[in-house]
């Protein structure tokens, strides 16, 4: 959320985990909303990958400007996400790549960390054709929300690894 005075908050009302510090005498339970839940944290496994491939699904609804409910009309079963299905929207090719990346639904192939993710944008690209839109008015909000969104993970994911604090908290 962005208020007035263009202060960014991050919020998702549907997330609940254990946090550290409190314990559980079998497992830790990880819930959350589904379609923007990593495959691995059906499995109560979670690290800065589960937070990216969160991070590329509200890149999906942001530039290709669909509601977060529905979100799970887009994802296949496997969790790979149906991309030939999304609504045209111009967003480059580049864009849709580090997309790609971001919500691989193996783990081991998917970025790992926000570090990562930002090289995915920034490989040495011009930045005017880099961020073209095939209608420029789309440009600036879907830049300026892309950059916030990275910015935000980049800096809560590194301070997560720094504290070995397993997931995003958010509030």
């Amino acid at each position: 959320m962005v208020d007035k005075d263009l202060n960014v908050y991050l919020v998702d009302f549907g997330l609940a985990k254990a946090t550290r510090g409190e314990t559980s005498s079998s497992s830790t339970t990880v819930a959350g909303t589904l379609g923007f839940m990593a495959p691995e944290l059906m499995q109560g496994k979670s690290c800065p990958a589960s937070d990216l491939y969160a991070l590329g699904i509200t890149m999906i609804c942001w530039l290709f400007d669909i509601n977060s409910a529905l979100i799970n009309d887009y994802i296949n079963p496997d969790f790979s996400i149906n991309f030939k299905q999304l609504p045209r929207s111009g967003v480059p090719k580049i864009i849709l790549n580090a997309i790609k990346k971001l919500t691989e639904p193996n783990l081991n192939r998917r970025v790992g960390s926000a570090g990562d993710a930002l090289k995915l944008l920034s490989p040495g690209q011009d930045f005017n054709k880099f961020f073209l839109f095939e209608q420029p008015e789309q440009s600036f909000p879907k830049i300026l929300a892309l950059s916030i969104v990275l910015s935000i993970t980049a800096i809560v994911i590194g301070v997560g690894q720094l504290s070995h604090s397993p997931v995003l908290t958010v509030f």
